[in-house]
């Protein structure tokens, strides 16, 4: 049986973008069949048949798959289909909003990319599903 998931998140050169490319194209290499709904897309780290081929992807998706979806925690009141909603949220501060912590709360499960980031979300949102996620460095864009 081939693993299937949904991804959102914005592909471009910022923070979020970078992390949701190497994500996304990590899976594939994993053999995960990925339905991608980029929040925005740019040819920073995709050719053009690879941009035709992300958004053919929506048209594939099972609405029981889980969802992952990559963002800052003001935007992840929303999902795409009704499997499990999994948020790889990036923050710097330790403080989050109530609307932050409302979103944050009402994932299934939540990434992190730190340690640090792991404690401020069990601490402050108080959930009990965190896994940390460490991002890498492509030595290809840095030395």
């Amino acid at each position: 049986m081939t693993k299937s998931l949904i991804l959102q998140g914005p592909m471009v050169s910022t923070g979020y973008g970078i992390a949701t490319s190497y994500v996304h194209k990590n899976l594939i290499k994993k053999g995960i069949d990925v339905s991608c709904f980029p929040i925005q897309i740019s040819n920073d780290f995709y050719t053009d048949a690879e941009i035709k081929d992300v958004y053919q992807s929506r048209y594939n998706y099972n609405v029981n798959d889980p969802f992952i979806k990559i963002f800052h925690p003001l935007e992840l009141s929303t999902r795409i289909g009704k499997g499990k909603y999994i948020s790889f949220p990036f923050f710097e501060i330790d403080y989050f909003d109530d609307l932050e912590k409302k979103n944050l709360i009402n994932c299934d499960k939540l990434f992190a990319s730190s340690e640090w980031g792991k404690r401020i979300l069990e601490d402050k949102i108080k959930h009990k599903n965190v896994d940390v996620i460490p991002l890498g460095v492509d030595l290809e864009i840095f030395d």
